[in-house]
């Protein structure tokens, strides 16, 4: 490792290969192996004044956050899409060191910090997560709830113990890493397992670096060294360390001396041929014992622990000799942090840079998942509601503003209109949709003549059970009637058999899945392998056209449907795809997602691939003209094959020899239904 300069580091930053947010910062180590590698550090928090003070001085341009990491607020950060979130949260709970001795009260608070950090994780939801801490933390309680927190919070995680003597630091430090990386992400690199995370370290180095490589050139104050030596004559460790050689072969402390010493504090004598033993934050004060120079009796000087650590030669430490000494030893050595830094950006971050070609567009507002549901889950989203309207005209990504992909469309999917004709053929209606047809209105099912409680009652707000001629209700619930048609592959809810629906329209629709699966292939194709893959291994041939098992042909005018209510869908193998055609002129019929307040006005013949879970819906639809849409998806119940589906057999709640006895003359068998 050769020495450098603020000056060098802040030339390979201004590459801006990659952005950071640092948490529980300290002095800037991580923050200087990000910044060596090419990185751009956007804030950095730290708790601890004096730390912070240091991390200003030398990292001018990044904003610094002096406060508890519970205090820091995304609403009022400009950051943008984060590639990297990396935090080192206290480890004195989990030390050695620290392990049958705590000093102070707010060592025993400590060990949830991580928690903090993954709670920042999921509001920022960057690329990758990276935590630090000394390797006994993955005996903690808390080391498993936090891998757990991150992977529900969708991320795909693993851990590695890194000692930075493999990276050319001259210095034995161990330290556990964990990386975790966002699932589409993970997706789009072709990540499918956690094991493959431990793939993003990087390798180690032939460059061993030892205590002379480092000090060699080190300027070192007379007035530091003497005010060293002066403290160390004045200690109790003073005539131990004494009777240690001077310049020894490996690091050496008494007991290696005399098999009978014992003492509870630790002194060692560093080897001038070897790695410096591990530096901490407390072992280096003057008066704790620590680390001993290997030709003289005292400790290291601010400068050679720098050194040690790998540091720029012109870092500024802010405090006494304690407080600086502590900085350091709180730091994550800066070249091995670099090392992994290189890794994450080839194998991940450059993986998956924006293409020229495509138009990236990112909502500007998130309303939660929770407070969305709550308000929008089976309500008509006015055009008015929505923050941000997008008019696609190529090919486009809709992110959230975390730049978590909404959904891709593919504009011109298909090569002519042929699609668009048998889609105008088709006129059904359905009520069995009910989780998207709107609520229902006692005072238009009055006007159908139809009372509440008397020849109705409801199941949801969107959903109703009809009174039967025998007097009972009807077990089918229904909903308002809407242009749309469930056509394919769809498993019977009582007999659990397999039956296409509508062969014939099936049949002539294979044409559009073709063109739907292309369009999937060229947006994200990783996550299109999987899915075809799954389709391939679970679903019968006879089941599906390609990897599509099922589609709902709908249709929107203004003197038909209008708009469909937000909804989301449980059945569908992670992506789903829509297909839009278009006739005549008309305004408004946004695919939106309220969550984000967004609206997509898809093109002609285009195709949007978008996670269906996420509560979505079609606002109202103005003009003469109408749009004709197809929902296409693989139905994860329609999978039979062992042992990832099921076998065709009797299903749900309601199974039982007289089912058939509950579905009146006029509504769809039970294998042509879809209630959710």
């Amino acid at each position: 490792m050769s020495p450098y300069t603020l000056a060098q580091m802040n030339r390979l930053s201004g590459k801006k290969r990659f952005s950071v947010v640092s948490t529980f910062a300290g002095g800037g180590g991580s923050s200087i192996g990000y910044k060596l590698a090419g990185g751009e550090v956007l804030l950095a928090n730290e708790i601890s004044k004096v730390a912070s003070k240091t991390y200003s001085k030398n990292h001018p341009d990044t904003q610094v956050i002096t406060d508890n990491i519970k205090n820091v607020s995304l609403t009022s950060l400009d950051l943008g899409e984060v590639d990297i979130l990396d935090g080192s949260p206290p480890c004195i709970t989990f030390s050695i060191a620290k392990a049958t001795k705590r000093e102070f009260v707010e060592e025993n608070t400590t060990e949830t910090l991580v928690l903090d950090y993954v709670r920042l994780a999921r509001k920022m939801e960057p690329k990758i997560c990276v935590i630090e801490n000394v390797q006994q933390f993955q005996s903690a309680p808390v080391f498993e709830q936090s891998l757990n927190w991150l992977r529900t919070s969708g991320y795909k995680v693993n851990y590695k113990v890194l000692n930075s003597i493999d990276y050319g630091v001259p210095q034995q430090r161990k330290r556990l890493f964990v990386i975790g990386v966002r699932n589409d992400i993970a997706d789009h690199i072709g990540i499918t397992s956690e094991v493959q995370i431990l793939d993003l370290f990087p390798e180690k180095t032939d460059e061993r670096s030892t205590v002379r490589d480092a000090l060699q050139g080190v300027e070192v104050s007379d007035v530091e060294r003497e005010f060293l030596l002066t403290h160390m004559r004045r200690s109790s460790h003073y005539e131990v360390l004494k009777a240690i050689p001077k310049n020894p072969p490996k690091k050496t402390r008494m007991s290696m001396l005399n098999k009978d010493w014992h003492s509870d504090f630790s002194l060692d004598r560093a080897s001038w041929e070897m790695p410096c033993p591990t530096i901490t934050s407390l072992g280096q004060m003057v008066g704790q014992g620590g680390i001993a120079h290997p030709d003289e009796d005292r400790l290291f000087t601010i400068k050679e622990l720098g050194r040690l650590m790998g540091v720029p030669d012109d870092y500024c430490l802010s405090g006494t000799y304690n407080e600086k000494a502590w900085t350091i030893g709180n730091m994550v050595p800066p070249v091995m942090m670099s090392a992994i830094a290189k890794s994450l950006y080839e194998k991940v971050i450059k993986q998956t840079r924006k293409k020229k070609e495509i138009n990236y567009i990112s909502a500007k507002v998130d309303h939660g998942s929770r407070e969305t549901s709550n308000r929008w889950k089976g309500e008509v989203v006015q055009e008015s509601d929505l923050d941000q309207i997008v008019h696609v005209t190529q090919d486009t990504v809709i992110t959230r503003p975390s730049g978590i992909p909404i959904a891709w469309i593919i504009t011109n999917a298909f090569p002519d209109d042929s699609m668009r004709d048998i889609l105008y053929r088709i006129t059904d209606s359905s009520v069995m949709r009910a989780n998207c047809a709107g609520r229902i209105d006692h005072i238009e099912m009055k006007r159908k003549g139809l009372i509440h409680e008397v020849d109705y009652k409801l199941r949801t707000p969107n959903s109703y059970y009809p009174r039967m001629k025998n007097g009972r209700w009807n077990k089918i619930a229904k909903g308002n009637e809407i242009n749309s048609v469930m056509i394919g592959a769809k498993r019977g809810r009582f007999t659990g058999k397999i039956k296409i629906s509508k062969p014939e329209l099936w049949s002539s629709l294979q044409g559009l899945t073709v063109q739907v699966e292309k369009a999937f292939k060229k947006a994200i194709p990783k996550v299109y392998k999987k899915q075809r893959t799954f389709a391939e291994l679970a679903i019968e041939p006879q089941y599906r056209q390609g990897m599509i098992t099922t589609l709902s042909a709908n249709r929107y005018s203004s003197d038909e449907t209008t708009a469909m209510s937000a909804h989301s869908d449980g059945k569908d193998v992670e992506y789903t795809t829509m297909s839009c055609h278009r006739d005549g002129e008309y305004e408004g019929a946004y695919l939106a997602f309220p969550r984000w307040g967004i609206g997509i006005d898809l093109p002609d013949n285009s195709v949007c691939i978008a996670d269906s879970k996420s509560l979505h819906c079609v606002t109202p639809i103005r003009g003469t003209g109408k749009r004709y849409t197809t929902v296409c998806y693989t139905d994860l119940s329609v999978a039979t094959i062992p042992p990832l589906g099921k076998p065709e057999d009797f299903i749900g709640r309601l199974k039982s020899d007289d089912a058939e006895t509950f579905v009146p003359d006029n509504q769809q068998s039970p294998e042509e239904v879809s209630v959710t």
